[in-house]
């Protein structure tokens, strides 16, 4: 009720002089009052445009001052004058801007000043200037995790947990000018979207952190990227030594830097460590100097978002659905050729024979997996024949326009597969008559499928499954009806895509009650694919029971099929049973699902089923593992490696790789450290840097084995046996060291990253001996 806010840019560049300083103040006031205060906002205006065309500094410094004087009192308000980066400000005026400004603010009881500045600068601090300790200073002390999470909700929009916000502290110090830079980027992105991007947001802000450097004093910046460049704790003299500098004069420096809050001090034993408050500028530094030094942080950003990135989707379930959720599903009209061709060539002019034997000859192509050729024998017929009046030709060209649509899918193309169903529909969509019918339907669902699976916008993909639902989900066509089952199966996939399980789990349950009791081939696979949805939508609500129960149907009723849909589908249902008796605590049962798999499809040259078998036996090792069967575990993991230690899983990751794994856990459970040690060595040869599943992997499993037992020193020399891969895994390193005891000196983001992985090597270790007790 008493203040008005006047905002200056984040930078006042047109600033020189006084008469310059009220004309930037009479210029954003009008701004300020226009919404509220139409006229005075006029009459403000006005004033600044005469007065911006006179040359008089003096007569415009008065005249422009006494506007602004009479703007507060008709607005019977204080004016806060709100100026970002203060520093900048006094840099380039003149020499007698600060006293006159000084004495504004003394005398003129309805002008206040409230500006920011990243840090101290030179004239807050010197005796002999204008504003030496004139202003009320508050410094915006680094926040601790429950703060930057508070500070991120209300500048990003966004809801996150106190393990989301860790890395954003840990690499803004907690300052709070930099969560708000970097929240204000975070919108509209995923936690994991904005660390991938982070080095693109430090380049954004190139200014901002050019100009911190800025208003430092020659001799102090020099010391100051000193510290930055060495980018950990450091001592004065390897400071000095840095900067080619006299360590007194260095001392002197590290002394004033830390004045202005710039360095921060860490009082270590025997010596004053010292690093960068703000340590993103570090960050900022590396990138802008060194490209080896880049490749780190963006390793450091990385192991930082597989290590803090929250589950998206934490039931029990779930990396499973990601697979079985994303089989593709694409309706080509391959059948229309074959329909043509089966009459009579009497009955067939030159044209029609001619295009159907294109039509064969794509197919061909097409079954033999040769899409780019497919694709362009569909378009001979298309650019041949689609100017025919002839129905039956009409429609070939039709089937092969979809039919090259799906080829571009698998190519790529997808938004131009897309524009190819859409004219489809528009240009059907009146038609009645069954064969445009059926052609509407499956246009719809070749769109949603590829909205889904390949362009991953669920939205569109269930307004078009819906679609079909909605125009053809009463008829009586049977080959209507074939596609309408799978029209819902597609839209139970996209809501569980969604994560919206419970609604996936009845969408599942619809196509049962519908299609279950039909035994037309066309149908069961669609019903094989919603037994196989619904237990997984079961176990990703929790509903284990009931999972296990939907598996089990599945099995029962396809178990015996020789068809490899069938066969992959039952072996997905054995593999999520097992899952599902491993999560209820039933080892014993998991194992018999798992051995059943593996007994029925452990010779099939199926590249699915060999996938699936080799991940039953990674987890039956598991299995066999947490009940303290280390033998038969080991045992298991020889026959994973002898039969698909070379097959890789669906993140490109060896089998044998998963084996050693396990093998080290257990040799280390059995007390053999040195085998146990030797199956890591392994473990760190077979290691992808770039591979984030195994960085994943080696959060959660060198845990346990500490856990099991195994030498946190000896795995840390281990893990760092080669340069590359000691670079990668520095943080992981460190904590090993810190948990063996021995001092450590790193960046400080490593550091504290380092030591939530201790913690949670110290609680794994606690549990252990607990149950162990």
């Amino acid at each position: 009720a008493n203040l008005f806010v006047v905002r200056f840019m984040e930078e006042s560049l047109e600033v020189f002089t006084l008469a310059d300083f009220w004309l930037e103040t009479l210029f954003h006031l009008v701004r300020e009052t226009e919404s509220t205060y139409s006229e005075l906002s006029r009459e403000l205006q006005q004033t600044h445009d005469d007065l911006s065309d006179r040359y008089d500094a003096t007569l415009v410094e008065h005249q422009a001052f006494a506007a602004v004087v009479d703007a507060a009192d008709r607005l019977n308000r204080k004016l806060v004058l709100m100026v970002e980066n203060l520093q900048g400000l006094f840099r380039d005026v003149d020499d007698d801007f600060g006293w006159k400004l000084r004495k504004v603010l003394q005398c003129e009881p309805q002008i206040m000043l409230l500006g920011t500045a990243t840090s101290r600068f030179a004239v807050l601090d010197d005796a002999t200037q204008p504003f030496f300790e004139f202003f009320h200073i508050v410094a915006l002390e680094s926040l601790n995790t429950c703060g930057c999470r508070r500070l991120w909700e209300m500048v990003s929009d966004q809801q996150v947990t106190e393990q989301q916000i860790r890395p954003l502290e840990i690499l803004t110090g907690g300052s709070p000018r930099l969560l708000v830079i970097v929240g204000t980027f975070a919108r509209h992105r995923s936690f994991r979207q904005l660390m991938e991007e982070l080095v693109a947001l430090i380049d954004e802000y190139t200014e901002y952190f050019r100009s911190h450097l800025d208003v430092l004093a020659k001799t102090e910046r020099r010391v100051y990227l000193a510290v930055i460049d060495l980018w950990q704790p450091s001592t004065a003299s390897e400071v000095a030594a840095r900067a080619r500098m006299d360590i007194r004069t260095v001392s002197t420096m590290l002394g004033r830097l830390r004045e202005r809050r710039v360095i921060s001090v860490e009082d270590s034993e025997p010596k004053r460590l010292y690093a960068a408050s703000e340590r993103l500028y570090c960050i900022y530094y590396k990138l802008r100097r060194e490209r080896n030094q880049a490749g780190i942080v963006r390793l450091l950003l990385q192991f930082m978002t597989v290590f803090y990135a929250p589950h998206e989707s934490a039931g029990l379930l779930h990396s499973f659905w990601q697979e079985v959720g994303s089989t593709p599903g694409l309706y080509p009209l391959l059948a229309e050729a074959v329909a043509e061709s089966s009459q009579s060539d009497e009955a067939l002019d030159h044209h029609l024979r001619i295009a159907n034997d294109l039509m064969a000859k794509a197919q061909r192509y097409l079954l033999g997996d040769e899409p780019k050729e497919a694709a362009a024998v569909y378009d001979e017929v298309t650019a041949r024949f689609r100017d025919s009046s002839r129905t039956k030709l009409q429609a070939v060209v039709v089937a092969a326009a979809v039919n090259a649509s799906v080829c571009r899918v698998r190519l790529g193309a997808k938004e131009e597969a897309l524009s190819v169903f859409d004219a489809l529909i528009s240009r059907f969509d009146t038609r009645v008559d069954p064969k445009s019918q059926q052609l509407i339907a499956i246009a719809y669902l070749n769109k949603g499928s590829i909205l889904r699976i390949y362009l991953e916008n669920l939205a569109e993909a269930l307004v078009a499954f819906e679609a079909v639902l909605a125009r053809f989900g009463t008829s009586d066509d049977e080959e209507l009806l074939a596609l309408v089952a799978s029209a819902m199966v597609g839209r139970a996939g996209t809501y569980a895509d969604l994560g919206r399980f419970a609604e996936a789990k009845y969408a599942f349950e619809d196509v049962l009650v519908t299609f279950a009791a039909n035994d037309s081939r066309v149908f069961q696979e669609d019903v094989a694919y919603a037994f196989l949805g619904k237990g997984i939508a079961c176990g990703q609500l929790g509903e284990i029971a009931a999972a296990i129960q939907s598996f089990e149907n599945l099995v029962d009723r396809f178990g015996g099929s020789d068809s490899e849909i069938f066969q992959e589908q039952v072996a997905q249902a054995l593999f999520g049973q097992g899952i599902a008796y491993g999560q209820l605590g039933e080892v014993e049962r998991a194992v018999v699902s798992f051995d059943q798999l593996i007994n029925c499809f452990g010779i099939s040259d199926n590249p699915r089923l060999r996938k699936l078998v080799a991940k039953a036996l990674v987890n039956k090792s598991s299995e066999q593992l947490g009940a303290g069967r280390e033998a038969d575990a080991i045992n298991t993991c020889d026959e994973l490696a002898a039969k698909f230690g070379a097959l890789v899983d669906t993140n490109d990751i060896p089998f044998r790789w998963h084996a050693d794994w396990t093998r080290a856990k257990a040799l280390t459970a059995q007390g053999l450290v040195v085998a146990a040690m030797n199956a890591l060595r392994s473990v760190v040869s077979g290691f992808v840097l770039e591979n984030k599943t195994m960085f994943q992997a080696m959060l959660t499993n060198v845990p346990e084995l500490i856990a099991h037992g195994a030498p946190p020193g000896e795995i840390a020399r281990i893990l760092s046996s080669t340069l590359h891969r000691a670079t990668a895994l520095q943080l992981m390193v460190v904590a090993l060291q810190q948990l063996a005891g021995e001092k450590v000196r790193a960046p400080m983001e490593v550091m504290q990253v380092a030591e939530d992985i201790r913690k949670i090597m110290v609680l794994r270790d606690e549990a252990a001996k607990h149950v162990a007790q």
